[in-house]
């Protein structure tokens, strides 16, 4: 995401931000980092093998099974970072 903001509203768009994604899959970004970091040093088909395993991690998580539900149930996620 990309925003622009004058200078005197960039600390609080931060912090905004910051809370914006504390409530998110927190897993689920730490594995989406991990895989990004590592692409760089793999070739497409070792990335793809990697994002195959990080996708099965993910699907195996709290936060994925509290995603669906909510999903199911029309209502906003609360995500616990496990």
């Amino acid at each position: 995401m990309h925003k622009v903001v004058p200078a005197e509203g960039l600390l609080e768009e931060a912090l905004s931000l910051a809370k914006e994604l504390a409530q998110g899959p927190t897993r689920a970004y730490a594995l989406t980092k991990k895989l990004l970091l590592e692409t760089y040093r793999l070739s497409l088909t070792e990335a793809l093998a990697l994002e195959a395993i990080l996708q099965g991690e993910a699907g195996r998580t709290q936060d994925h099974e509290e995603g669906v539900k909510a999903f199911r149930e029309k209502r906003p996620p609360r995500f616990q970072g496990r």
